[in-house]
């Protein structure tokens, strides 16, 4: 039996083993009651006992009433009132490191589930959803497999910003941004533009009665800086006398009229393209969108519907064989209904400034972000340039996409999002997915925090210090505030210990620096917030940030106002399915750790624990502490001093392969023992005479 197993397997503490021999020495110095004498004797006795008189008799009757009286309680012994002192402390330190857990894990459900029913908005945020639910299905009704395109150009919306499509014509682009128009009731402008497109014929004829007065002004009306919502279609073939204007009402917003600058009540801008920009001087116009989808051709199944009489698709078929007439059914469909099912001015107008002030960023969201450009500009080929503004919109929008998923907190797992923002061609788009599916499917969800606390494999940095898990950067190893090189009562802290292993050495040494206790609190606290903030992040994308298909459940019902409402039905299942089974995994390996972690910072809080309590537990823990202990070639007398008990048991019961080396090593040091001051199991022999 290893030293690890037996430290872990024995079941007698230091302060019950005395207590243990002094209950048998108890039990067997008792006097047994005497035996009844045999022969002569007895019949003497008997006899004697007879002609007693009546007064030895009555004197009799009271000493048997006296020894019938209870005995009286004998005062406990030490040991027994040590041992229930030791038994009281640990019942103790269980239930406040359980009652650490269970509020750690609240409170991570409360940041996770507070955020999700109620919303950033409360009452207000779940309106917003279900209005854009139903703007969702009424925009998607009579098309066939453009359920990701509608739900795209409904998020550039709210979120101010502008959608490129990019496909064969004849896909239905144009009919998207007439949709869209008819939903928000704004003027709608729609263009073509070629070659040889003049100024005129976006921004509106120059007025002659203006001219007559040496003004330069334009007739807006009617033209793009009135619209609301426009389609201007093969936009990457406007020229250098439209590209300047068309970008300043692009980002800014702002129109030139003659010497006066005017707003621009545009909402989104649909842009639509054959074919990806060619000339550099198309690189700016092609980053002010946002978001990018190629629309395919519809799969030879929904081909079939669209073409079908009556069919799904009868919708797009009417609008593809007559662009811009209306049915009589959309007509009377957009008359009756209801007002509560129809975005208002105010959804287009105040969303994103609501969402950036209510939802939280956390560190991993932007960590993500930041890898997956260094990613595309540092690992592909031909790198993707990702420009600042692009970075700083995309965050925008992830925090649109969450307010309007009714959160108040970003996901990791919104970052999905980024495959329709980040690419500069199509084919890039599928990189960044399976990248993002690839790093959110990883199966590290305690690899950094268990380095952080136990040490595996966890290096300081040089004179610093301090270990960084993903953003969070947390004090490693009692080391914060200290100098490289710094030591817990002889143990310096560094490389491959972590807090609880200097946790241990700190409390074994007999007298804990209160400066030093300070320390390691600091860490496990930094190590129990980052765990808990992991934890939320996960709630939160099982319960309402996790892109499943609109809430739909095992019975094959929709249940409106849970899931994510910008990721299609294909698409929600098939990152459901990749990533729900690292999210239960990792739920539980957290929430285990966690448990170590506040279970670690009830025992300094505590203080003057025995480190008996501490293998009791976290045996686990305690059990690789030694290990490492041995491997690292701590001096045996440390373990020996720290728990004797134990180390005595170990000695006894190990077998000599493993106990032997153990007497030959520093011998210095082990002569200097208490067991071999006190002839125990460690008899270190005399050093031979020195030769002449």
């Amino acid at each position: 039996m290893g030293l690890a197993a037996a430290f872990r397997t024995s079941g007698v503490t230091e302060a019950a083993a005395p207590e243990v021999a002094a209950t048998t020495t108890t039990t067997t110095s008792e006097p047994a009651p005497a035996a009844a004498p045999a022969g002569p004797e007895a019949t003497d006795t008997t006899a004697q006992a007879a002609a007693a008189p009546a007064t030895d008799t009555a004197k009799s009757g009271n000493g048997a009433a006296a020894a019938a009286a209870p005995p009286q309680p004998q005062a406990e012994t030490p040991s027994k009132v040590k041992e229930k002192e030791f038994k009281t402390q640990l019942d103790e330190l269980k239930e406040r490191a359980t009652a650490s857990h269970r509020e750690a894990i609240q409170h991570a459900q409360q940041v996770a589930f507070g955020s999700i029913r109620t919303g950033a908005g409360g009452e207000d945020a779940a309106a917003l959803r279900g209005r854009l639910e139903a703007a969702i299905v009424a925009m998607q009704e009579g098309l066939v497999e453009r359920d990701v395109e509608v739900r795209l150009l409904l998020l550039a919306a709210l979120a101010g910003e502008h959608i490129l499509y990019i496909g064969p014509p004849g896909t239905a682009k144009s009919e998207l941004g007439r949709r869209l128009s008819r939903l928000c009731h704004g003027s709608y402008f729609e263009r073509l533009l070629t070659r040889f497109s003049v100024p005129e014929e976006l921004f509106g004829p120059l007025s002659m009665r203006a001219l007559e007065e040496d003004k330069y002004i334009r007739q807006t009306d009617g033209y793009l800086p009135e619209a609301t919502v426009a389609f201007v279609d093969e936009i990457f073939k406007a020229n250098s006398a439209i590209l300047n204007t068309l970008l300043t009402i692009l980002n800014e917003r702002l129109f030139d009229n003659g010497n006066k600058r005017i707003h621009v009540p545009l909402l989104c801008l649909v842009g639509a393209s054959n074919e990806l920009p060619e000339s550099e001087e198309l690189d700016a116009l092609y980053d002010r969108f946002l978001i990018r989808r190629q629309v395919s051709q519809v799969s030879k199944s929904g081909l079939i519907g669209m073409l079908a009489a009556g069919g799904a698709g009868a919708k797009q078929a009417k609008a593809l064989r007559s662009p811009g007439e209306e049915t009589d059914s959309e007509a009377s469909a957009a008359a009756d209904a209801p007002q509560g099912a129809l975005l208002t001015e105010d959804d287009f107008a105040n969303t994103r400034r609501r969402a950036v002030a209510a939802v939280e960023t956390p560190p991993a969201v932007l960590e993500i972000i930041s890898d997956l450009r260094s990613f595309l500009q540092e690992k592909c080929e031909p790198p993707v340039y990702v420009s600042d503004r692009r970075l700083v919109k995309a965050v925008t929008l992830l925090q649109v996409a969450a307010y309007t998923n009714g959160r108040t907190r970003l996901s990791e797992h919104d970052c999905l999002l980024l495959q329709h923002v980040l690419w500069a061609r199509p084919e890039e788009g599928e990189r960044i997915y399976e990248w993002l599916i690839s790093r959110l499917a990883e199966e590290d969800s305690t690899k950094q925090p268990d380095f952080i606390f136990a040490g595996k494999g966890w290096h300081t940095g040089p004179g610093g210090e301090v270990g960084v898990w993903g953003n969070t950067v947390a004090p490693v190893c009692g080391g914060s505030g200290s100098a490289g090189g710094a030591s817990v009562h002889g143990y310096p802290h560094g490389r491959g210990r972590g807090i609880f292993a200097n946790s241990c050495k700190l409390l074994g040494s007999g007298q804990p620096v209160a400066d030093e206790v300070a320390e390691l609190l600091q860490d496990v606290v930094h190590l129990r917030e980052a765990l808990k903030d992991q934890l939320a992040n996960i709630f939160s994308a099982m319960e309402g940030g996790f892109p499943a298909l609109a809430g739909e459940e095992a019975d094959g019902e929709v249940n409106a106002g849970v899931g994510s409402l910008w990721f299609g039905e294909e698409e929600g299942q098939a990152v459901a399915s990749a990533l729900l089974p690292k999210l239960e995994r990792g739920r539980g390996e957290i929430e285990r750790l966690l448990f170590e972690v506040v279970t670690l910072e009830a025992v300094l809080h505590a203080g003057d624990v025995p480190m008996v309590d501490i293998a009791t537990l976290l045996p686990d823990r305690w059990a690789a502490f030694l290990r490492a202990a041995l491997r690292d070639s701590t001096d045996p007398i440390v373990l020996a001093e720290m728990m004797p008990a134990k180390w005595a048991e170990f000695m006894r019961t190990a077998p000599m392969d493993q106990v032997r080396p153990l007497g030959t090593r520093n011998l210095q040091s082990l002569q200097r023992s208490v067991f071999a001051q006190q002839g125990g199991a460690l008899q270190i022999p005399p050093p031979p005479p020195q030769a002449p």
